[in-house]
């Protein structure tokens, strides 16, 4: 299905088993739907997945979960490894039509239709080699815009910046929560009962880069407050400029949740990048980072290390200066929030 989607480049596309004792030909009832719907499994055969396939910029997309975990536990894998839901951001099941009639594999066939088209957008954002997943979203609201530029005065004092850093975090959940996923409900009102959304899928996880991402927290959790918070600690090395991880405390089930990274500032994204990596590296898969202001040069270095990271800034600034501060900027954010200047 996906070779008749346009992806706008070329890729290579296969299909492999975890399991082939010897080729075999496409399952009957399969090539049957495929030929309803003018594709044709003719020539398919079922071919073993190798090792040496599953290099850094290979794909693998699962069908279930299990599938996901074999590949990852046996195979010893660099390559990016999901299940098809995972990748596309749905919470959806495929079902197995295997041994049942010819109209479940009828019904499997419009899920993986829709699957698959949502997957050929995702992969129009391929770049340089790499699965581009994530996005830059630069916030234009009028209020975040105003309240960015009131804080950055430098004779703002301490109480009114941190409320006003708490107002600037809230208004950009709202934004990078566009798109959170819904389901329909059944409400009873005082008048009468009505279908109607609400939040559905993943839970939310909110983790602060200490110090001053704390300063984010609190305006969150007024629009999302069952998010549960975890926080990382690291801190810039002033030689090196080099992230130093000093505390890591997460939720317990912080690998199944929709994880909000935030700090005020995105400079040269050492610690960014490092704090991702270490929510990565515990089976965290949902990652969106949140900062206020960011310099180009962070933002690349973002883009380059982690591509499935979608990256929301409140305003984009100049530069860096030779010290590593994101310019015209606003300061030190942290000692600014907790009035350690």
């Amino acid at each position: 299905m996906l070779r008749h989607e346009d992806l706008a480049q070329e890729y290579v596309i296969d299909s492999r088993g975890l399991v082939v004792l010897f080729p075999e030909p496409a399952n009957q009832k399969a090539e049957a739907i495929m030929k309803s719907a003018q594709m044709t499994l003719e020539n398919h055969v079922s071919r073993q997945l190798e090792p040496e396939t599953l290099v850094e910029d290979t794909l693998v997309l699962t069908i279930e979960e299990a599938e996901k975990n074999k590949i990852l536990s046996e195979y010893g894998t660099k390559a990016n490894v999901y299940t098809l839901n995972e990748f596309v951001g749905s919470d959806g099941e495929i079902p197995n039509p295997y041994g049942k009639p010819l109209t479940a594999y009828g019904e499997c066939y419009e899920i993986l239709r829709e699957l698959i088209k949502e997957l050929a957008e995702k992969l129009k954002l391929h770049c340089g080699g790499r699965i581009m997943t994530g996005k830059v979203i630069v916030m234009d609201h009028p209020l975040i815009t105003h309240k960015i530029n009131y804080v950055r005065q430098e004779n703002v004092g301490t109480k009114e910046f941190r409320e006003v850093i708490g107002e600037i975090a809230q208004l950009m959940c709202y934004e990078a929560t566009r798109d959170l996923k819904m389901s329909d409900v059944q409400i009873k009102t005082p008048l009468m009962e009505m279908t109607g959304k609400m939040l559905s899928g993943k839970k939310l996880a909110i983790v602060p880069i200490l110090r001053a991402g704390i300063g984010m927290v609190d305006g969150m959790l007024s629009l999302i407050p069952a998010a549960k918070v975890g926080h990382i600690g690291l801190y810039r090395d002033p030689e090196t400029l080099e992230p130093v991880e000093y505390y890591c405390k997460l939720p317990a089930d912080c690998e199944e949740r929709e994880v909000f990274v935030v700090d005020p500032m995105l400079a040269t994204g050492g610690s960014s990048v490092a704090a991702i990596r270490m929510l990565k590296e515990k089976g965290v898969k949902h990652i969106r980072f949140l900062c206020i202001l960011a310099a180009p040069e962070g933002v690349k270095k973002m883009q380059e290390a982690h591509p499935d990271v979608d990256i929301y800034i409140g305003a984009l600034d100049e530069k860096l200066n030779d010290h590593g501060y994101i310019v015209p900027g606003l300061g030190d954010a942290g000692d600014r929030i907790f009035g350690t200047k």
